[in-house]
């Protein structure tokens, strides 16, 4: 079955699920973009604290308010 063949609220219907799932394909490729930026940060400041907690002799800290 191809569009010319399918009614036009099945053709519709099918055109808007593809409508659909291309938005969505393209929000999870912007999602996956800030998941990896955020992955980058945070490794970024594991090596910062790391580093600083090696330089200053820091075995352990209490981070309460």
């Amino acid at each position: 079955m191809d569009l010319n063949t399918m009614n036009d609220e099945t053709k519709e219907e099918f055109t808007n699920n593809v409508k659909d799932y291309l938005d969505l394909d393209q929000e999870i490729s912007k999602l996956n973009a800030a998941l990896k930026e955020r992955k980058l940060k945070q490794k970024t400041l594991s090596e910062m604290i790391i580093r600083n907690m090696e330089t200053n002799d820091i075995h352990h800290i209490n981070i309460k308010n």
